[in-house]
């Protein structure tokens, strides 16, 4: 949470320097808006319906038990994506560079057989691979219809990315560090590493479920509630994968 300034008597520097700070913090948090309306959202009525939800959803892990509004449109949903992209692959890429997490690297032609490698972030680094980024819109209509009632709330994956690991000890050091990493909230695991913690449609566990057939993987949903940047924009309670 933030710090709060104490009262003080009057004629003291304290409540000039607080009210200072927060007419700065205001100006700057205007400026944001402004521009993400003018130029990113390009619509006053989508500014106005994020910033209201904005306030709705108050500061992250600090108000164990409010109920927050959710998403309720497609449009919100990718602009929230668009705005929380960046800061995701890069927290991606600094987890996967200190756990010997590796992307798959963008086909050139001829390559029949896929190959990985590490990411060591930057514009140029990042053109090398084959990123997840954001689902498509097309792709995220198709979703809603097949699988989730329309409920774009349920769509958890609009920002994704994938590392890739030699060995199972990697993944657990990676693993250890995302949930060790203030900047983030896990809200979901999935693992397909062990057939026991897939059930089948019985329910024993001596029955694993269909999804334990193919490529092995653990799918963690997260939240970047610790980071100042995605505060700034509202978007610290937007769902990556």
């Amino acid at each position: 949470g933030s710090a709060r300034v104490q009262p003080s008597e009057e004629g003291s520097e304290g409540p000039r320097k607080s009210r200072k700070s927060s007419a700065a913090s205001d100006m700057a948090v205007n400026r944001t808006w402004g521009y993400l309306q003018g130029n990113v959202l390009q619509s006053q009525k989508l500014h106005e319906t994020m910033l209201r939800y904005s306030h709705q959803a108050g500061g992250p892990l600090e108000h164990e038990g409010v109920n927050f509004m959710p998403v309720q449109t497609l449009d919100q949903l990718h602009a929230q994506a668009c705005l929380v992209y960046d800061m995701f692959l890069e927290v991606v890429v600094n987890h996967g560079r200190n756990s010997g997490g590796n992307f798959k690297l963008a086909s050139p032609g001829g390559r029949t057989v896929a190959a990985f490698g590490p990411c060591s972030g930057g514009k140029m680094s990042v053109k090398q691979f084959q990123l997840g980024g954001i689902k498509s819109v097309a792709s995220c209509v198709r979703k809603l219809d097949i699988a989730y009632s329309r409920d774009v709330s349920f769509l958890l994956d609009m920002c994704r990315e994938t590392l890739y690991f030699d060995t199972v000890a990697d993944i657990t050091a990676c693993l250890k560090a995302i949930a060790a990493d203030k900047s983030l909230e896990i809200v979901q695991v999935k693992s397909t590493m062990d057939p026991r913690a897939l059930p089948g449609e019985s329910g024993n566990c001596d029955e694993p479920s269909w999804l334990y057939a193919g490529m092995r993987f653990i799918s963690v949903c997260l939240r970047m509630v610790g980071s100042e940047h995605a505060r700034s924009l509202c978007v610290d309670t937007h769902v990556c994968e």
